[in-house]
């Protein structure tokens, strides 16, 4: 086991030297935009006075803070549907026990992201993100709650990344009191270092452990122990040569979400507005201070005065009088220099940068309407501006989507079926793989050129056959695939496939007509037969008219 360790301790001190490049650009982002968030030493803990002074202007913090709100409220909002289950064999979503299925276990997952803290931890993985330009958020089992989300910030951290680019390994540094080492991992598991110091009643000092998270890469299938999960969980004390783990057991899928917002093929870390940004918000701090330098020297210029007052009583306060034994040639009681700095220019300079800054943090973007200059402003030309500025988030969703969303619902479908939390699903889908669609508000704002086109081809044929229904080429409403209409674009906007019938259901919803249809004409025909023959008994066959005529010929 001390050899097993001494590896996993190997690879963290290689993790800690990739990590080292990005250290310093972190904590200047930390300095200037996220003083509360950000860990670059083990002492970094419990520290209220940790937040410094180097923060005048916190327009960068409240861009952040509104970019982190924004995508919240448009990718993951707790408050409407923000994604769904589809099959990749699109004959099968015509099928309405599938349909149903799908949307059952949909309702079930929201649930359990509700009642757990998965929305509580997703605000702060935006914030990491956007700052840092790398989140990091694990998905543990829970009996009570089926799933409980744990953020970590960057520092904390060291990250790896496999085959295709997704980070799946983690090493974390956790500061834990000793009383938390023992309740945690039970004191036989400790090192003796940790044992004294439990024996000693040193409970509140701090020991270094770390957690690691990775694939296990030699593991026994046919066993289904902890230490044989595909996913190996692993906590050791880190100043402990004792080659002994505090626990080692494992998942049956990977918990670590770990989200970067932009990120060459190549590289572990991310790099976010944060990173754009930190330039001009270091500058932005120097402009406030050099603007309350030169108005504080406006306001109380520094003084000169003769020789004669020195150690005597002076004051430039309002009201206060300082008196002047002056010479001939010798000036009284004034100010040093005579300064006269732009403040308007000085302070639309900082506005300047606080535009870039709001800019580079989509704040235009989330803020859309209520920074609009126009009071009277048609829904039309909002939802085009909303096009529009998606195009700059576009790939920053999908990125978000695949690495982050994707294995948030895997991870939590997966423990809730090991819990017999979800329905049998139906024969159809038996061996056929799932994959998820998302609907929310930003999402539905990226597909909604498809819907739009829907809507103008749809309008387009409607409008030929209406010019031309009194001529010919009305036919041209037979090139239209209604029924396909219909079924796309529900799918674009999301909607409830119990609000949309599928293809077998309308089959025998237009079968029962064409039957009722057929039953009500061959009534109607009947009714007709009866009148006829009723009128027809009830004819004069004695007098001379046309039905006499007629028996009349047929009796000859």
């Amino acid at each position: 086991m001390a050899d097993e360790l001494s590896k996993f301790k190997k690879r963290h001190t290689a993790l800690d030297q990739v990590f080292a490049s990005w250290k310093q650009d972190y904590i200047t982002i930390s300095d200037f935009i996220l003083p509360r968030r950000g860990r670059f030493l083990t002492s970094d803990v419990n520290k209220g006075g940790k937040i410094n002074n180097k923060i005048i202007n916190p327009s960068a913090t409240y861009a952040l803070r509104t970019l982190s709100a924004g995508m919240m409220a448009g990718i993951t909002s707790p408050a409407r549907p923000w994604f769904r289950l589809t099959t990749t064999d699109v004959q099968l979503m015509e099928s309405s026990p599938v349909k149903n299925w799908l949307h059952e276990v949909e309702v079930i997952l929201r649930a359990i992201f509700a009642k757990s803290n998965f929305y509580k931890a997703l605000p702060v993985l935006y914030t990491e993100l956007g700052g840092f330009g790398t989140g990091c958020m694990v998905i543990e089992e829970d009996f009570d709650e089926v799933i409980r989300c744990t953020t970590h910030t960057v520092g904390s951290y060291r990250l790896a990344t496999n085959k295709f680019g997704l980070a799946d390994t983690m090493y974390r540094d956790v500061p834990f009191t000793v009383q938390q080492v023992v309740d945690k991992f039970g004191i036989e598991n400790c090192s003796e270092n940790v044992k004294s110091m439990y024996n000693a009643k040193a409970l509140d000092k701090y020991v270094n452990v770390v957690h690691v998270i990775e694939p296990r890469k030699v593991r026994d299938h046919n066993l289904a122990t902890p230490d044989n999960m595909p996913i190996a969980s692993l906590w050791y004390e880190k100043s402990s040569n004792e080659g002994k783990f505090l626990r080692e057991s494992g998942y049956e899928d990977n918990p670590l979400i770990a989200p970067r917002w932009i990120a060459d093929s190549s590289d572990v870390y991310g790099t976010g507005p944060g990173h754009d940004t930190k330039g001009i918000v270091k500058g932005l701090q120097l402009k406030e201070r050099e603007l309350a330098k030169a108005m504080q020297k406006v306001i109380n210029p520094p003084m000169t005065g003769p020789s004669s007052m020195e150690g005597k009583a002076n004051s430039v306060l309002p009201g206060h009088i300082s008196f002047v034994d002056t010479k001939t040639g010798q000036d009284g009681f004034k100010p040093a220099y005579q300064i006269r700095p732009d403040i308007n220019a000085m302070e639309e300079s900082i506005r300047n940068s606080e535009r870039q800054i709001s800019r580079g943090f989509y704040e235009d973007l989330f803020l859309m309407i209520s920074q609009s200059d126009r009071r009277q402003i048609t829904a039309t030309e909002i939802e085009e501006r909303h096009e529009e500025k998606l195009l700059m988030v576009g790939p920053v969703l999908e990125r978000l989507n695949d690495e982050a969303l994707d294995i948030a619902i895997d991870r939590t479908f997966n423990i809730a079926t090991r819990n017999n939390l979800l329905p049998p699903p139906p024969e159809e889908l038996q061996g056929k793989n799932l994959k998820v669609e998302y609907i929310s508000i930003l999402a539905q704002a990226q597909k909604s050129v498809a819907t739009s086109g829907i809507q103008r081809l749809a309008g387009f044929v409607s409008e030929i056959a209406v010019a031309q229904a009194n001529g010919q080429g009305a036919e041209v409403i037979d090139k239209f695939n209604f029924d396909q209409a219909v079924d796309e674009f529900a799918e674009a906007l999301g909607t409830s496939p119990k609000l949309v019938n599928s293809d077998d259901d309308v089959a025998v919803i237009r079968q029962g007509r064409a039957q009722q249809q057929q039953m009500a004409q061959t009534l109607a025909a009947s009714q007709q037969a009866a009148a006829a023959t009723k009128d027809l008994s009830q004819s004069d066959t004695e007098g001379k008219n046309a039905l006499t005529d007629i028996l009349g010929g047929q009796a000859g």
